[in-house]
């Protein structure tokens, strides 16, 4: 049984340790460390396959933020988030070695299901210090922490729903767990997570959708879903441009998406004091710098921490300078590729729910932060997609 081998419990640890971190602290990621070393010490094999099988891609800007130290303000922190951020690289790496890709899949909706239901048990509520609105936030500090649960548990139960080998009594929960996840997301106003993962769970579906077509007409589908996609992409700005102001009051955002665009504007000002470096890894949003103090004031944040800019290319920018942002946006291109090649190959179908997960978490960088972060469970779930892909294109499955 899959739940009694020891690369699931490096897998489910791993990833429960990053998503139950903001809630009680690094005690399960404690544990996750102890097994994946276990597992590595076990057979030393297992780690040079991990390592061989990621290649650099997702090493690249772990690395730039440790090389920051050199011109960073605050190197100390600088030095000890970016060896944090390696780390979660590697723990995460490793966790996907050891795990299939359809049981990785379980265990996302396992975990993810166990942070709402005890969010629903616990239901503190947070309150937006700019917009004065209410939100659920249940066993964390963060609202979207909540939404993002909510928006992964969805897609791992409609995939584990619509799969072919789903019994019965799995595949009705799996659709209960789907409504709950978007319910979980809508309370939290989470809205940059919803449409997400609608745009994922659509992926997902129609992939599971062209699995059922005789296989000398799946790539056919493929292609014309491809160009689906395409004229959407064509189409969205367009709607937005002529209706985009309806359409946000009707999720209940202006046209600021509640002060995102503000602090892009001051994200853009302070990118031009450190332009080709920026301040550091993790070195601008420290108590005592002048920039970040204005902000928190700005949008009356007492806590003095816990906040970004909402956008990743913006974050990057500011903290890594034009060297880290595009940095970012050349290793991402490359690693969701290699997940769409996974789909072409038609070797699982896995591959369709990892293509819908890792464009939904590209899809949220836009007005969020998740990529390239310490213990950052999002950021887990881009590596494994990614992995996993790799994994499958290496090894020629067609």
């Amino acid at each position: 049984m899959p739940f009694l081998t020891l690369g699931w419990w490096c897998g489910l640890l791993t990833f429960a340790g990053l998503v139950f971190n903001e809630a009680i602290g690094p005690v399960i990621i404690f544990g996750a460390l102890g097994c994946s070393l276990v597992y590595c010490l076990r057979s030393f094999a297992n780690l040079k396959e991990a390592i061989a099988i990621a290649g650099w891609l997702p090493w690249f800007v772990p690395l730039l933020a440790l090389a920051s130290v050199v011109w960073s303000s605050e190197p100390d922190l600088t030095l000890r988030m970016s060896v944090e951020l390696c780390l979660t690289t590697g723990l995460v790496l490793v966790a996907a070695q050891a795990t299939t890709p359809r049981a990785f899949v379980g265990t996302a909706g396992l975990v993810t299901g166990l942070a709402v239901l005890l969010s629903l048990v616990v239901r503190h509520r947070q309150v937006d210090g700019l917009t004065g609105v209410v939100s659920l936030a249940g066993i964390y500090t963060n609202k979207n922490t909540l939404g993002a649960c909510g928006a992964q548990m969805f897609l791992a139960s409609l995939f584990i729903a619509l799969s072919r080998g789903t019994n019965s009594p799995v595949r009705l929960v799996s659709i209960a767990s789907c409504a709950v996840g978007l319910v979980t997301s809508v309370a939290a106003r989470s809205v940059g997570q919803l449409v997400a993962s609608m745009i994922g769970g659509a992926i997902i579906a129609g992939y599971l959708f062209i699995q059922l077509v005789p296989a000398r007409q799946q790539r056919v589908y493929i292609l014309c879903a491809c160009l689906v996609g395409i004229v959407l992409v064509a189409v969205i700005p367009l709607l937005l441009m002529f209706a985009g102001d309806d359409l946000l009051r009707l999720v209940g955002k202006d046209s600021t998406l509640t002060g995102r665009t503000e602090l892009w504007y001051w994200a853009a000002r302070f990118s031009d004091e450190h332009p080709i470096f920026g301040t550091g890894y993790q070195a601008f949003w420290v108590p005592g710098h002048s920039a970040a103090e204005f902000l928190w004031d700005r949008f009356r944040l007492t806590a003095r921490s816990g906040f970004h800019f909402h956008n990743l290319f913006f974050e990057m920018l500011v903290e890594l300078g034009w060297i880290g942002a595009c940095s970012a946006l050349i290793v991402m291109p490359p690693m969701i590729w290699v997940v769409a090649k996974w789909t072409w190959l038609r070797s699982s179908n896995a591959a369709g729910y990892y293509l819908g997960l890792i464009i939904s978490l590209c899809v949220v960088q836009f007005q969020d932060v998740n990529l390239f972060q310490v213990f950052s469970p999002w950021y887990a779930l881009y590596l494994v997609a990614f992995y996993y892909g790799r994994r499958a294109v290496l090894q020629g499955h067609a």
